[in-house]
């Protein structure tokens, strides 16, 4: 018979500051976890409710430490409104987001801006019909640099792709199957142009190694030199990414 996971919320009422949601599986230790959706305890099924009190106790200022960081990095999470002069992040520079009406939806984009046409014949409310539009002016334009890119660095290499798709992910950038597909998060695109190129460099250098060993970063290296700096602004900014 499987045993399933249950899930526990713990209130507060021993001063710690914060509640914790307790998640007991099938596991072997104890661990934390603490973003945006707030703290959470993995403890085996048979872990007694006194034993995970007194861990979280114990860990209380990592905790808080923790908590502190996340409210520091929600409050550099931009707020998108869809409004008239609204600035957007595109490969390192700020396109002034302009709103217009037509018969039909539609959109367009130059060196300044990005242009959305909202239907005057539809019935949603015209911040949706923005955020529709806006996700695929973005995504159109990743594919078409994100296709001319992974073939340019699958040439440089000497390695075959299979194709590139978008995703929208919460927790990936970028993914290679085995088969030889690049996945890519079209989010990227709103990050500057050597972090979208580093992503994809490194997606098409697991067309040779499927790993993240010594020797695939020294191909990485070999193929956009300087990687350290886009990866670390990724892994710092990566949140501010947003649609």
């Amino acid at each position: 018979m499987t045993e399933i996971a249950t899930e526990i919320v713990i209130e507060d009422t021993e001063g710690l500051g914060f509640d914790y949601h307790i998640v007991l599986s099938r596991r072997r230790s104890m661990t934390l976890t603490v973003d945006e959706g707030g703290v959470k305890v993995s403890a085996p099924l048979r872990t007694s409710r006194k034993s995970i009190r007194e861990w979280v106790n114990h860990k209380q200022s990592w905790i808080r430490k923790k908590r502190a960081q996340q409210a520091l990095r929600l409050a550099e999470v931009p707020v998108r409104a869809y409004v008239e002069g609204e600035l957007w992040p595109y490969l390192g520079r700020e396109l002034c987001l302009r709103l217009a009406d037509g018969p039909r939806a539609d959109y367009y984009g130059d060196e300044q801006s990005i242009t959305l046409i909202l239907s005057r014949r539809s019935r949603k409310p015209r911040q949706v019909q923005a955020a529709e539009l806006m996700s695929a002016w973005y995504r159109r334009q990743a594919q078409g640099y994100l296709e001319r890119l992974s073939a340019e660095f699958a040439e440089r290499l000497g390695v075959s792709i299979k194709g590139v798709k978008l995703r929208l992910t919460k927790s990936k950038w970028g993914h290679c199957t085995p088969e030889g597909v690049l996945q890519y998060n079209w989010l990227i695109m709103q990050a500057p142009l050597e972090v979208v190129n580093y992503l994809v460099a490194h997606e098409v250098c697991h067309r040779v190694h499927l790993n993240h060993s010594p020797a695939y970063w020294k191909t990485v290296n070999r193929l956009y030199p300087g990687f350290e700096q886009p990866q670390n602004w990724l892994k710092q900014n990566g949140h501010t990414l947003l649609f």
